[in-house]
């Protein structure tokens, strides 16, 4: 009878991963290949990553073939949010595709400087606007609002596609409070502006 277990899947892919020229080019070594095996093994499984180390001689032998196309795309250099469609910031699961840029981790500080800012507005009793453009994946402006429970306004660009990712966001999380805008056209920043500062 074959077997591929987890551990084999694990072995298998990073193998494949540091046979990359595209992968191991800037330093990508076998922690980087076993940990995005190990993503990938979860994602597919739809499971912690702590399940997966603790039950490294699970047949995966019936998910190989969806693994193995995923095992290429990486190869390939395809990132691994855009394989698994999510990406953590800010303690929040984020989805993306790739109509999106990847949140990154050092833009969690932007958004803790941001909340800073609004905190200390807030405090004083001032006004407070904010406008995310251009927002792809919408993490910066719906963590500010996850965050400050207030009202924010954001506005997408022109392309429709990075909005339907912003709209999942706003409902996965939880947010009722932020407004969309699909075009540029349908938000008068002027007008808008001038009225919330009147």
């Amino acid at each position: 009878m074959l077997f591929f277990t987890v551990k084999d899947a694990r072995l298998f892919a990073a193998h494949s991963f540091l046979s990359s020229h595209l992968l191991t080019r800037n330093g990508y070594g076998r922690n980087e290949a076993l940990f995005d095996a190990d993503i990938l093994i979860a994602h597919i499984l739809k499971k912690e990553r702590s399940w997966l180390l603790s039950h490294s001689d699970f047949d995966f032998l019936p998910y190989k073939n969806d693994f193995e196309a995923f095992v290429k795309k990486r190869s390939s250099g395809l990132p691994i949010a855009y394989l698994t469609g999510t990406k953590e910031f800010f303690g929040r699961t984020f989805y993306v595709n790739e109509n999106v840029l990847i949140p990154k981790p050092d833009t969690e500080t932007l958004v803790e400087h941001a909340l800073n800012f609004a905190m200390k507005k807030l405090k004083k009793n001032e006004p407070l606007f904010v406008l995310d453009i251009c927002t792809g994946s919408g993490c910066i402006g719906l963590s500010l609002a996850a965050e400050l429970y207030e009202s924010l306004s954001q506005t997408s660009d022109a392309f429709n596609k990075p909005q339907r990712a912003q709209s999942s966001q706003r409902d996965n999380l939880g947010i009722c409070n932020v407004n969309l805008f699909e075009k540029p056209d349908e938000v008068n920043l002027n007008k808008d502006l001038k009225n919330y500062f009147s």
